[in-house]
């Protein structure tokens, strides 16, 4: 019974980590902003010094492109993966110097995570254009490879598995793995969305409690690739894509905003993620407009110098 009550609970933990690294978007600095040797992240007991110039590489030798995560293992080293093929994994000290680097098969890379097995620690890459997780020992030396689950039945093609995140459970060693770009994510997280908010409203909560749902980017219909029977579509597309808003203060059974029929364009009121925030902020009580703080001589605040409340959403 204790092993069953650990891996449930190892189980809510990870979800929730995973669940939100799919939803909510990274956190970027603005360049201006890093230059302060001051500029600290973060509130309360949770703050974070921004170290200037911290792991800066010559893009020449060393590019970087995109990077989703990194780790620490046993002896300090910080291991952060990228997408070049260049250099899959870099290797840093915590001073910010580049101590090693391998790999050059790994496209898609993505997600990483490091387990401890004994003495041992290995690493969990999951790469999205392989369409695969490998596991590798802290040299790059692969070990095992885990292809799409076929049995399961999800999955009629292997290339429709898209894993971006893993996790080890310490307590008996199973591993999950996320798919963040899975077919069916819609149906996957419709039941539970639906359920949080009935659960609040049935408890008296959701007059008082704001929910919002989305991702970082939209997704497109069609495919700028090669066409095939598994690959056809859901590229990255920035230009418009859905938020689900309910709770406090949002108006019940309404739509805003409207794209052209191929989803590409937004041709009816587009809502500016600066409008965005300013909705959110007017909800919970703050004037976006007097949320500022000074930075070398300019007032700025989270939109800037534009944002504008939506009150058509508003009840």
């Amino acid at each position: 019974m204790e092993n069953n009550h650990s891996r449930k609970k190892f189980i809510t933990n990870a979800g929730a980590i995973l669940a939100s690294s799919m939803f909510f978007p990274s956190i970027w600095i603005k360049n201006s902003f890093a230059q302060s040797a001051d500029f600290v992240l973060g509130h309360g007991a949770y703050r974070y010094k921004v170290v200037k110039g911290w792991g800066m590489l010559d893009a020449g030798k060393n590019p970087v492109n995109d990077c989703h995560e990194m780790v620490e293992d046993a002896q300090g080293r910080l291991f952060m993966i990228t997408n070049e093929t260049k250099n899959n994994i870099l290797i840093y000290d915590k001073s910010g110097k580049l101590l090693d680097f391998w790999d050059t098969s790994y496209p898609g890379g993505h997600g990483l995570t490091i387990s401890n097995e004994g003495e041992e620690q290995f690493l969990f890459i999951t790469d999205t254009e392989r369409n695969q997780v490998i596991k590798t020992d802290l040299k790059g030396r692969e070990i095992l490879k885990f292809d799409y689950p076929k049995e399961t039945g999800e999955y009629e093609f292997p290339d429709q598995l898209v894993p971006t995140e893993t996790a080890v459970n310490p307590v008996n060693g199973d591993i999950y793995i996320a798919d963040g770009y899975i077919s069916q994510m819609a149906k996957s997280t419709d039941q539970a969305s639906a359920a949080l908010i009935q659960d609040l409203k049935q408890r008296g909560l959701l007059d008082e409690t704001l929910v919002i749902w989305g991702g970082e980017f939209g997704r497109t219909n069609y495919s700028q690739g090669r066409l095939a029977v598994d690959n056809y579509g859901r590229d990255h597309h920035p230009r418009c894509f859905t938020i689900y808003m309910a709770g406090a203060g949002i108006k019940k059974g309404i739509s805003y905003g409207e794209t052209d029929e191929f989803g590409y364009n937004i041709i009816k009121d587009p809502v500016h993620v600066h409008d965005f925030q300013a909705t959110v902020l007017h909800l919970l009580g703050i004037d976006h407009e007097q949320l500022v703080f000074k930075h070398q001589g300019r007032r700025y605040r989270l939109t800037d110098v534009e944002g504008k409340v939506i009150k058509q959403i508003i009840a």
